[in-house]
């Protein structure tokens, strides 16, 4: 909003939905959201070694790139439902 209380029209044009599905997230964003460091990231991309080479990236040039939704996804596959056995 601006200082008189209306909403400024998007200058780039671009719909905030397709803004929002092309976000990216870089490395350092994505190892804080993980809990890992980002040459963990990078090794495993280079190395194809660990559970997190399977997380899946975009490379622009030298720049590497993460989809917000491909991180939930990744993170999603290592989710664990406690169980009444698992809490004995």
């Amino acid at each position: 909003m601006n200082t008189h209380g209306t909403t400024q029209p998007n200058k780039s044009h671009i719909p905030a939905e397709i803004l929002s599905a092309t976000a990216s997230l870089t490395d350092l964003e994505v190892a804080r959201l993980l809990g890992c460091s980002p040459s963990a990231l990078r090794n495993a991309r280079s190395f194809k070694k660990g559970p997190l080479k399977d997380l899946p990236y975009f490379k622009f040039g030298r720049s590497v790139r993460y989809s917000p939704k491909d991180v939930l996804e990744f993170q999603q596959r290592f989710r664990v439902e406690p169980t009444s056995l698992d809490a004995a």
